[in-house]
């Protein structure tokens, strides 16, 4: 139960402390006793070493967090930069992409206006292109094809004239349109310089058809195919007069039937509706008019 005080070099300094245990002696350490490195026991919190890895411990700590908070707002100043450097270009984006929106709508009008401009000053022309659409396409276009080749080609008159039928036949067409047939195949818009030359052929379909299913197809020709031709009817008649393609009284014949012409199921294709016959009656009212005339001078010299 006593306390030693005895202390030689082989007790360490921490033994100078004994407190009684029983049967034993334990043994505790002294705190205000610095411990060698790798000692895992309590360390005196007061001594100048521990106070100095202490407090190069929170300096280091200190630094790093000030480093950190550093490097954080670079990052974020560098990330806000980016933001606006992308603001930028996407407003930039977005620029490029009004403006090609307003050109492509200022072209769009533009074009608009082109196209009613066309539409007003070439309403006619676009009218009879598509009116030739539908004349070259279907049965009637290849009768058309068909016939045209032979003209063309050369071919006789009467061998024409004769395929004309078979081909009117073969294509299921009414036999009012064999004029017309005829008249797409030999012409087009220059039919007043080649009628002279078609006159052979003309006058032999005449004979087979009869004179009122050749005028029947050229109004026809002259209300669908060539409409500019209509206003022009009473010269087409006068060359055809003086080609000896039509005699007097087929002229006046024709005329006097008015607008539902002579024997229409026969001779006046489908497209020449009264309305449309009466403006060609009109249009050759001044070569009918001098051929009554000079009918009347014959008989009052007779």
């Amino acid at each position: 139960g006593r306390i030693s005080r005895r202390r030689d070099a082989a007790t360490p300094a921490w033994s100078e402390a004994w407190v009684p245990g029983g049967r034993g002696d334990v043994r505790t350490p002294n705190p205000r006793v610095p411990r060698a490195p790798g000692n895992r026991e309590a360390v005196d919190m007061t001594h100048k070493l521990t106070t100095y890895i202490l407090k190069q411990h929170k300096q280091d700590k200190k630094d790093k967090d000030k480093k950190d908070k550093k490097d954080k707002k670079e990052k974020k100043s560098d990330k806000k930069d980016k933001g606006d450097d992308d603001d930028e270009k996407r407003k930039e984006k977005k620029e490029k992409k009004k403006e090609k929106k307003e050109k492509k709508k200022e072209k769009k009008a533009k074009d608009d206006a082109e196209d009613d401009e066309a539409a007003e000053d070439g309403g006619d022309d676009a009218s009879a292109s598509d009116d030739e659409d539908e004349v070259e396409s279907g049965p009637l276009g290849s009768a058309i094809r068909g016939i045209r080749a032979f003209v063309t080609g050369g071919k006789p008159a009467n061998e024409t004239v004769s395929e004309l039928r078979a081909v009117q036949t073969f294509c299921a067409l009414p036999r009012n349109e064999r004029g017309f047939i005829l008249c797409c195949a030999a012409f087009d818009g220059d039919l007043l310089k080649q009628l002279p030359e078609q006159a052979p052929l003309l006058t032999a379909f005449a004979k087979d058809a009869t004179p009122y299913s050749l005028i029947g197809g050229l109004e026809k020709f002259c209300l669908v195919k060539e409409p500019q031709l209509a206003p022009k009817f009473a010269l087409i008649l006068k060359a055809l007069y003086d080609a000896d393609v039509l005699e007097e009284e087929d002229v006046l014949a024709w005329h006097g039937a008015g607008a539902t012409g002579f024997e229409p199921d026969v001779h006046v294709p489908k497209a020449c509706d009264p309305t449309s016959r009466a403006t060609l009656l009109a249009a050759a009212e001044p070569f009918v008019k001098w051929l009554e005339e000079a009918d009347e001078d014959d008989t009052e010299e007779e």
